[in-house]
C-alpha cells in the first residue's frame, strides 16, 4: 500500500512536468519516512519507549494514521543517523530538503483525498544556520579558465581531442560565470537555445520556467569556438544536445557536468570547487559592481528577494568592510 502510494505521488509528478531530478529529491525522502514507519511496532506495549527514550509511536495502518508526532519523531531521528560522509549526521540543509519533500507528498496526499490536513501544517521547517562558504575568487576563476589549454602530444588525434576539451571546458566555464545558471539548465542546453549574435542562451528553470540570461563576449566568443568543433565531431549533427563528451561520441550527462568542474578544480589544487558556486559568484559581482537585485533576480532565475540575498551572502561581509572603509565614519573625530 505504501509503494503504491509513493508510485502514484511520481506519477502525479511526471504529470505535472516536475523535473527528474525534482522526483528522484522527493521520492527519496517519501521512501525514508516510509521505512521509518514501518519499522515501529504495530501495537507497541502501553509505557514502551523507543530508542531515544520517547514514548513509543504505534506504525500507522495508512497515511490518514500518520500524526504530527510521527513526522517529528522522523526528523529528529534522520537528523541524528550518521553516514560514512556525515559521520555526526546529515546537515541541516539535507534535513531541510527532507522535510519540505514530505511537505509536497502531505500536499498531494490532501489532493488525492486519502488524508483530510497535514500532519505537517503546524511543524516548523528545520533551521538552517547562516555559514561562510568558501569564496570562489577572481584569482580561482582566472587559474580555472587558464588550465583549459591542450598540452600538445604530437598524436594528431589525441591533440585533436585534447583541443575539443580544453575549448568545451573553457565554454562550459564562462558560461556558469557569465549565467549563474543552475547545472540542470546548463546541461540542458541545446543548439536551438544559444543565439552567438544576440549573445543570449535560452534556459529551462525550475517549474518548466525559461529564461533568456544574456552573455558577454568572451563567453559568447568561447561558445563560438566551442561550436565549430563540435560541428565536426562524431555525434555533432546526431544531436541538439550542445554539450557533447569528451570523444564528441555522446551528450555530456547531467553528472558528468559536475565531475568536469570538480576535475578542473582538482587541476588547480581546490578539490571541492563545484559548479554552484558560480551561482553564489554571480550575486556577489552583481551586488559589488551596484547592480540592481530585481535584474539579478529575473537573470538568475530566482521569484525571491530572499534567494538574492541567500546567494549573495558570501560577500556581503566583504561589502560591508568596503562600504565602512570608504564612509571613514569614525576618521572625521
Amino acid at each position: 500500500m505504501w509503494n503504491l502510494l509513493l508510485i502514484n505521488w511520481d506519477l502525479a509528478l511526471e504529470s505535472a512536468d516536475r523535473k527528474p531530478n525534482t522526483r528522484r529529491i522527493y521520492l527519496h525522502a517519501g521512501r525514508l519516512f516510509v521505512a521509518w514507519l514501518l519499522a515501529l511496532a504495530a501495537d507497541p506495549t502501553p509505557g514502551a519507549l523507543d530508542a531515544h527514550g520517547r514514548p513509543a509511536l504505534p506504525r500507522p495502518a495508512g497515511p490518514e494514521d500518520i500524526t504530527r508526532q510521527h513526522v517529528e519523531a522522523f526528523l529528529v531521528d534522520f537528523r541524528r543517523t550518521p553516514t560514512p560522509r556525515c559521520p555526526d549526521g546529515p546537515g541541516q540543509a539535507y534535513v531541510n530538503q527532507i522535510y519540505r519533500a514530505l511537505q509536497q507528498w502531505m500536499g498531494y496526499l490532501i489532493d488525492s483525498e486519502d488524508i483530510d490536513r497535514s500532519p505537517m501544517e503546524r511543524i516548523k521547517a528545520p533551521a538552517i544556520d547562516e555559514t561562510i562558504k568558501p569564496e570562489l575568487t577572481d584569482d580561482h576563476v582566472k587559474a580555472l579558465l587558464a588550465s583549459c589549454k591542450a598540452i600538445k602530444t604530437g598524436n594528431p588525434k589525441e591533440d585533436s581531442r585534447r583541443r575539443f576539451v580544453a575549448l568545451r571546458d573553457e565554454a562550459l566555464i564562462r558560461t556558469f560565470l557569465d549565467t549563474g545558471a543552475r547545472r540542470a539548465e546548463v546541461a540542458g542546453m541545446t543548439l536551438a537555445d544559444v543565439d552567438l549574435h544576440l549573445r543570449t542562451i535560452k534556459v529551462t528553470g525550475k517549474g518548466g520556467r525559461d529564461r533568456i540570461p544574456g552573455i558577454g563576449r568572451t563567453t559568447a566568443l568561447a561558445l563560438g569556438r566551442y561550436q565549430r568543433l563540435r560541428a565536426g565531431t562524431k555525434y555533432g549533427n546526431e544531436t541538439d544536445a550542445w554539450w557533447l563528451n569528451e570523444f564528441g561520441t555522446a551528450p555530456l550527462t547531467h553528472s558528468g557536468l559536475g565531475q568536469l568542474i570538480e576535475r578542473r578544480g582538482l587541476a588547480i589544487g581546490r578539490p571541492g570547487t563545484h559548479w554552484h558556486e558560480f551561482r553564489r559568484k554571480l550575486a556577489d559581482d552583481w551586488l559589488d559592481n551596484g547592480g540592481d537585485r530585481g535584474a539579478l533576480m529575473v537573470h538568475a532565475g530566482w521569484t525571491s528577494h530572499e534567494m538574492v540575498e541567500r546567494y549573495g551572502a558570501a560577500g556581503k561581509r566583504r561589502r560591508a568592510r568596503n562600504a565602512h572603509a570608504r564612509l571613514g565614519l569614525a576618521d572625521r573625530f
